[in-house]
């Protein structure tokens, strides 16, 4: 399976270097497949580095991919799969803050 994110260069000394993909997505299919790979890059997890980063750290990496996130957003997709930060269904956090909250659960439970 390929990252949307990032990719690997390798040049002709075996040197690898890794670059990001331009956020671009044409279809839902390809939009959906960078917010699974966002939400990888974003749990709590993969910000934290298993505990070894500080708050601080967590929360540049955090909002660093939430600019992309925001990218396929204004592009007009929204994610049609839960995980661990797009959840549920067509949310995308507009900040650390709105992430941490817990207001899209309070939203979601305004709107059944």
């Amino acid at each position: 399976m390929s990252d949307t994110i990032y990719y690997n260069h390798i040049d002709k000394n075996g040197m690898h270097s890794l670059y990001e993909h331009p956020i671009n997505p044409k279809t839902q299919a390809e939009a959906d497949a960078i917010y699974r790979d966002l939400d990888g890059y974003m749990c709590e997890e993969s910000i934290f580095q298993d505990g070894e980063a500080s708050l601080t750290a967590a929360i540049q990496t955090f909002t660093f991919y939430l600019q992309k996130a925001k990218r396929v957003k204004a592009l007009g997709f929204l994610p049609t799969e839960t995980g661990d930060v797009f959840y549920p269904v067509g949310y995308v956090p507009t900040s650390w803050a709105n992430y941490r909250d817990g207001s899209r659960f309070i939203n979601k439970e305004r709107e059944t």
